[in-house]
């Protein structure tokens, strides 16, 4: 047995040295190129579609940035009431939870992109477009004084959801 191991080492070691020395057939190093290029081909257009992702994000994220802060502007109107109950800690707390999100969101969209799922500019676009929506959404509403606050709407949220709940028991 360990004659055999042996014997099989020293046949692979010769033939990984005669590889190496560009002692192989012609027509197996005509493949071996050939295999070479072909990889060298992916790796190429897979770091171009890296480059393309990346170019993307560095566009993307200054804007990300503003958006970010559009989207945190609802959250720092506060009644009195809610400041005194709530305090500072809600917002900072909200804040938090949306780049959280957001970043879980490009972070998707990225990895997708990465796959080749969707493309470099959906992926790491679709997050800014989807939380400027959300903002635009939430200034409108507190601009028109639909919302008082943002707190507000989540307590109206909370008390509506607890209503489904209870009625949906309340059913079976």
């Amino acid at each position: 047995n360990q004659e055999e191991l042996f014997d099989y080492i020293h046949r692979h070691e010769a033939e990984r040295t005669r590889r190496v020395k560009g002692e192989l057939p012609f027509q197996t190093q005509q493949k071996l190129e050939k295999e070479m290029q072909e990889l060298s081909d992916r790796r190429l257009e897979k770091r171009i579609f890296n480059l393309h992702i990346e170019k993307h994000k560095r566009l993307a994220m200054p804007l990300a940035a503003l958006i970010l802060a559009l989207v945190a502007m609802p959250f720092g109107i506060q009644p009195p009431r809610t400041q005194k109950t709530w305090g500072a800690g809600l917002s900072a707390s909200l804040g938090m939870l949306v780049f959280v999100l957001y970043y879980a969101a490009l972070s998707v969209g990225v990895a997708l992109a990465e796959n080749g799922k969707i493309t470099p500019f959906v992926g790491v676009w679709a997050p800014n477009l989807l939380f400027a929506l959300g903002a635009w959404y939430a200034l409108h509403k507190m601009s028109s004084e639909k919302w008082q606050s943002v707190v507000q709407v989540l307590e109206e949220l909370t008390k509506k959801s607890a209503r489904l709940l209870r009625l949906s028991s309340e059913a079976r």
